[in-house]
């Protein structure tokens, strides 16, 4: 999935293993987040918060967290 970061500046999208943001023209790629998380479940609120379903402890948390980062 591929989303455009509120700014119009940058697109936020996940990779293989976490997730990015580049310019819109694809340079400056930045990585955000690495590590496991739910694919189908990564969205970009109004206020520019990355927002993804991930568990940090899959042993005692199968369901996942929901989670709300800050990008600047």
């Amino acid at each position: 999935m591929i989303f455009l970061h509120p700014n119009s500046k940058n697109i936020v999208y996940g990779v293989e293993d976490g997730i990015s943001i580049s310019d819109y023209d694809g340079i400056n790629e930045q990585r955000l987040y690495s590590g496991p998380f739910n694919k189908n479940f990564l969205a970009i609120s109004n206020d520019g918060r990355l927002i993804i379903l991930t568990s940090l402890n899959i042993s005692q948390n199968t369901a996942g967290d929901l989670y709300a980062i800050g990008i600047r």
